[in-house]
């Protein structure tokens, strides 16, 4: 060693978790830069800054974890995320969105802020359950498993925790198990949606403004025989 410093890296910009440092600290850190942009000096001290409370951040990936992080590309054609306390959203979707597949995939993050840790992750979870996005594959569950798994929650982890094969079934175990149980969920409530439908004559369901089609040329026999069911 010869005592020098070396800068393998330097990014002179904001980091992605830059949400993270700023819900821990409260300090706006695009204002500080701002700041510095115009040649001001920044708003405190590094003495001045304190640290309170938790951070967690999850990035929502257009991907398939459960299969090898395969992209997914495709158009928005929904999106629903939630308004919490403590709960942080970073994201400009949209319905029509186009996801390409020749850039970094990550489409959103969530942030969430707790007194404690374990707060902090219920927060965070809280936020992903509530989060939809409809039009193309992502991680959100996966994040969901994950943030709820023993492992995670106990704080026992390291950054080689996915390459854990075994680690790995066990969330595509539950992953699993979770599809069947939406499954069976949805199936139900269609089924409780169409009952009353076939117990309803087809006439009783007409409002008092429908009228017979009168038949035409552009109206066919099947419509009219439909209609007068």
């Amino acid at each position: 060693c010869d005592n020098n410093i070396y800068f393998l890296e330097m990014n002179t910009r904001l980091q992605v978790e830059h949400s993270v440092t700023e819900m821990i600290t409260g300090i706006d850190l695009v204002y500080e830069q701002l700041l510095i942009a115009f040649e001001k000096k920044l708003s405190r001290t590094q003495a001045e800054i304190k640290i309170r409370g938790h951070a967690v951040q999850a990035r929502i990936y257009a991907e398939e974890p459960f299969q090898n992080y395969r992209p997914s590309a495709g158009k928005i054609v929904g999106i629903e995320f939630p308004v919490l306390p403590f709960v942080r959203i970073d994201h400009d979707l949209f319905p029509g969105f186009e996801i390409s597949p020749f850039f970094d995939p990550m489409i959103a993050k969530l942030s969430a802020y707790g007194q404690t840790r374990a707060l902090a992750l219920k927060y965070l979870l809280g936020g992903l359950r509530q989060s939809n996005i409809a039009g193309i594959f992502c991680n959100k569950k996966f994040l969901e498993l994950l943030l709820n798994h023993e492992v995670v929650l106990e704080g026992k982890l390291s950054t080689k925790l996915l390459d854990d094969q075994c680690f790995f079934e066990s969330l595509y175990k539950k992953y699993e198990q979770s599809k069947e149980k939406v499954t069976g969920a949805f199936l139900a409530e269609c089924h409780s949606l169409l009952a009353p439908l076939k117990k309803t004559p087809l006439r009783a369901q007409q409002s008092p403004q429908d009228q017979p089609l009168k038949r035409d040329k552009k109206n066919s026999r099947w419509r009219e025989q439909l209609w007068n069911r």
